[in-house]
């Protein structure tokens, strides 16, 4: 119990830390002289430290009130304005308010960190939260502008939002990661149906490799950075493993023709896929072996009359040509 002095140092700084709360201001004279009355109270109280523990935490259940209800009174339109504004407060608070009362500890690890379960600041609106931030990210896949720092910033808080005795990241792959790359495969599931239908394979295969560049830039802006390699390992099932018999019957066309530009596409695109490549190297044999026994067969009496002259032909093939001039298609000099 603080005395009557102590009690009047008290309220400075309730004072204080209520300015620092709630967004009043706080001067530099007014942080120095946090410092000093705690110090303070802690040197010259008995129990002063403990007391003061157990203020500061009732300050910040109420402080964390008033942030649930701040968030769970915004309309759904301005909910992730209001949710990030509440967010990177609560972020500074967190970080500089303890500071003051780190004297009020012997274990300086943890000292004067506000004892709140920082899950409950989205308890009452998480899931529109979430939602209304994979909503942004599904409008900007549609081609709308979008203010993209919003989607960041509930991608940091759910980082953030985890207990001490939990590995940092399981809040987040838990509510946020995992319904991302969820909405991000159906987002484009029946899409890419419809693409391959209506435009054919070529087509297709500019529209998957475009969306799988785009999927990655986007995670790369808005998601923490082991979410990458989930979101693309997941999509390539959708885009590509999906429709790999009729990659590998375009790619035999493909071989035919000599398209050289459109295999190097199919063959990047494949090459995302577990044991893709295997089966276009197998194609490649057969198509060579296949070739080379239909060129034989139609070669048959040059190869038994002049096997020389056949051997001249294999080496030839696929060497430009050469003009018997050399000096053809230089520029002329001018006399």
């Amino acid at each position: 119990m603080l005395g009557i002095e102590k009690q009047h140092e008290w309220l400075k700084i309730q004072e204080i830390v209520e300015a620092f709360l709630y967004r009043k201001g706080v001067s530099r004279t007014q942080w120095q002289d946090l410092f000093y009355y705690v110090h303070n109270i802690s040197c010259w109280t008995d129990h002063g430290g403990e007391d003061l523990r157990f203020r500061l935490h009732e300050e910040l259940k109420k402080y964390v009130k008033a942030c649930e209800k701040n968030i769970a009174n915004s309309d759904e339109g301005r909910l992730l304005e209001a949710y990030i504004a509440e967010w990177i407060n609560f972020s500074i608070v967190y970080t500089y308010l303890p500071m003051p009362f780190q004297s009020t500890e012997n274990n300086t690890s943890q000292a004067g960190r506000p004892d709140v379960k920082t899950r409950s600041i989205v308890r009452a609106r998480e899931p529109a939260i979430r939602k209304a931030a994979l909503s942004l990210v599904e409008n900007e896949r549609n081609g709308e502008a979008i203010d993209g720092q919003l989607i960041t910033g509930v991608q940091e808080s759910y980082v953030a939002l985890f207990e001490e005795d939990e590995n940092p990241l399981d809040t987040y792959e838990s509510f946020f990661e995992m319904n991302y790359i969820d909405q991000s495969a159906n987002f484009y599931s029946q899409r890419a149906a419809t693409v391959m239908s209506e435009n054919g394979v070529q087509s297709y295969m500019n529209y998957a490799e475009a969306r799988l560049s785009d999927e990655k830039q986007r995670c790369q802006r808005y998601l923490h950075y082991q979410t990458v390699p989930k979101l693309m390992k997941r999509l390539v099932e959708v885009l590509v493993v999906r429709f790999q018999e009729q990659l590998y019957a375009e790619f035999r066309t493909l071989i035919v023709n000599n398209h050289l530009d459109k295999m190097k596409q199919l063959f990047r695109l494949i090459n995302q896929t577990d044991n893709g490549v295997s089966v276009l190297l197998d194609i490649i044999h057969d198509h060579i072996k296949s070739d080379g026994i239909k060129d034989m067969k139609e070669s048959a009496k040059t190869i038994v009359t002049d096997a020389e002259k056949y051997v001249e032909k294999l080496r030839l093939r696929g060497r430009p040509s050469i003009p018997d001039d050399p000096r053809q298609g230089l520029p002329r000099s001018s006399e």
